[in-house]
């Protein structure tokens, strides 16, 4: 099981420098072992599962399905962050005419409301 998952998560990725990228799925990797192993031994407690084959499976098959779900939230993280990066004059600019808009807003509302007063 443990070359399966060597190979599988051998595909998974991400955008950064070599070194950043495997010093981060490294951590990933050692939280989804940990929850793996905590999950699997909680079974094991609850009387779910018994035997050593089907908890060896099973800690694998929780530790690919943790890792892929904290690698694709990192994934997109990283991801949305270094688009803002590359954006941030048009983020900028577009966060201005919004908060205009929502100004000329206000102060046209305010400005009606003192017609109907009158």
């Amino acid at each position: 099981m443990s070359f399966a998952f060597d190979k599988l998560t051998d595909l998974l990725e991400l955008p950064l420098f070599p070194l950043w990228e495997w010093v981060i799925l490294g951590i990933i990797g050692a939280i989804a072992y940990r929850l793996a192993f905590a999950s699997v031994g909680d079974m094991y407690s609850d009387g779910m599962i018994s035997g050593r084959t089907a908890g060896s499976v099973l800690h694998w098959i929780l530790r690919f399905v943790y890792f892929v779900v904290m690698w694709a939230v990192v994934n997109g993280a990283i991801r949305v962050g270094m688009w803002l990066l590359k954006n941030w004059i048009l983020i900028g600019t577009m966060a201005t005419w919004i908060g205009l808009l929502l100004l000329f807003s206000r102060i046209n509302m305010q400005y009606r409301k003192q017609i109907r007063e009158i």
